[in-house]
């Protein structure tokens, strides 16, 4: 299983450990986000896109708030998430 971050600086796609795995996308955050050495033991940065500039960023945040995908966003998913199962946890 993956889950997509994303920061100012650009997505990234992160493979959940089999522990995430089992848990409920509800207790994701309080379970394993508790200390950063929870974080970096049960969740492996898989791939990292940078936006281009600064523009892009701010696309990229104005979609998420507005629930919608970008283009940018479109490609990453399809270029990386093959047949891997994508946890969601925002609209």
């Amino acid at each position: 299983m993956l889950v997509l971050f994303e920061s100012s600086a650009g997505y990234g796609l992160f493979k959940c450990s089999d522990k995430v795995k089992s848990c409920s996308k509800d207790d994701v955050h309080s379970t394993y986000f508790t200390d950063s050495k929870s974080a970096a033991k049960n969740f492996k940065l898989q791939v990292f896109s940078e936006f281009a500039d600064t523009s892009d960023a701010v696309a990229a945040a104005t979609a998420a708030i507005e629930g919608k995908l970008t283009s940018g966003l479109k490609k990453f998913l399809k270029k990386n998430v093959k047949d891997d199962e994508l946890m969601v946890m925002d609209r």
